[in-house]
């Protein structure tokens, strides 16, 4: 398996950098680097398409990890050198499960995953939200939410979305 970690939050996930199977940890404010991150699994999407489910059997899984999806949407929207960016990266979100590639991403608030992600991903691990109706944002109807006390989640479970709001 190669992981790759875009730190968009509080910088906490650089130590990950010194494991066998993390290939980069790139920060928010590196744009270089996230540029080079998102046509390498731009790239890679293409090619795992291209050869086909037979050829990559045996190929490693490739996983991406966000910390603050939010934060690192809106840093590539806003730079408008990055504008191309975004894209590759929500494409990972929407077409790389098939491919072998599949993402862990974390968000400060139901809204700052586009829904055409959200609604692209067959696995969300959801944790407790301050205001029960947000969970529709996840696909959740009102009467499916339990009363959920902190460090329980709630979820359909192929990709994992982890939500954390603080309360």
């Amino acid at each position: 398996a190669h992981v790759y970690v875009v730190d968009a939050d509080a910088g906490a996930l650089g130590p990950l950098a010194a494991l066998a199977h993390v290939g980069a940890v790139v920060r928010v404010d590196e744009p270089e680097r996230l540029a080079r991150l998102g046509a390498l699994l731009a790239r890679e999407l293409d090619r795992r398409r291209r050869v086909g489910a037979t050829a990559r059997a045996g190929e490693p899984s490739i996983t991406l990890l966000v910390d603050n999806i939010g934060a690192l949407r809106q840093a590539l929207e806003q730079d408008r050198d990055l504008a191309e960016v975004w894209p590759a990266f929500e494409r990972v979100l929407r077409d790389g499960p098939a491919l072998g590639v599949g993402a862990v991403v974390t968000a400060h608030q139901e809204r700052a995953l586009p829904a055409t992600a959200a609604a692209q991903m067959a696995e969300r691990l959801v944790m407790r939200l301050a205001d029960r109706h947000a969970y529709a944002a996840f696909g959740f109807r009102l009467d499916e939410v339990p009363v959920m006390v902190p460090g329980r989640v709630m979820g359909f479970y192929a990709m994992l979305v982890a939500l954390g709001l603080a309360l």
